[in-house]
């Protein structure tokens, strides 16, 4: 059975592919640094798709669980579905820890999670990605990590994840008009 993570919007499969090679290249060594490879983490990929995130983080991880939480509906990739996603786990034997839920983030996220991250999904919400945000913050456990790799347009994104979480690294992959960023932010204790 054939993996297919899908085609990003205004991109060809080779670009798609390309493009994750390179994210994955950057998201590893910074991952490995935040948990111990024997970690059991309960991670959440939002925005997840046909889940190369998920995939990535239960290959990192392999005693952790990954929720992958998606509206599976949208065009920013192509042929997006739940079962296309199902399928990928299983092709790449990791269904055993990778659940995979339709929900609209927009609306609180059940759970507590010590790690989540997101590709290339804020940037499709327009302002109701601060909404999207709040309900990640507040899913993450304290001491947990913020892992978002998107296009920046606007400073308004960093302020308000640097007001509720610390950056720890930022990585610039493109630096063109939407600077495309990977950060990781970490939920501290706040007094």
């Amino acid at each position: 059975m054939k993996v297919d993570f899908g085609v990003y919007h205004h991109s060809t499969p080779e670009e798609s592919n390309a493009f994750r090679e390179r994210l994955e290249r950057v998201l590893t060594p910074l991952l490995k640094s935040a948990f111990d490879r024997d970690a059991r983490i309960n991670a959440l990929d939002v925005g997840c798709g046909l889940g190369f995130l998920s995939w990535l983080i239960a290959r990192i991880f392999p005693q952790g669980k990954v929720t992958c939480m998606d509206t599976f509906k949208g065009d920013s990739l192509s042929d997006v579905s739940v079962d296309r996603a199902i399928l990928n786990f299983h092709a790449l034997d990791v269904e055993d820890r990778v659940t995979v839920i339709q929900h609209d983030l927009r609306e609180p996220i059940d759970g507590s999670y010590d790690l989540i991250v997101s590709n290339l999904f804020f940037h499709n919400l327009g302002k109701e990605r601060f909404k999207v945000y709040e309900n990640v913050i507040l899913a993450l456990k304290e001491g947990g990590y913020f892992v978002i790799s998107d296009m920046f347009s606007e400073e308004e994104d960093m302020k308000m994840l640097e007001k509720q979480l610390d950056l720890i690294v930022t990585r610039t992959l493109f630096d063109d008009d939407w600077r495309f960023r990977v950060m990781i932010l970490k939920k501290e204790k706040r007094y």
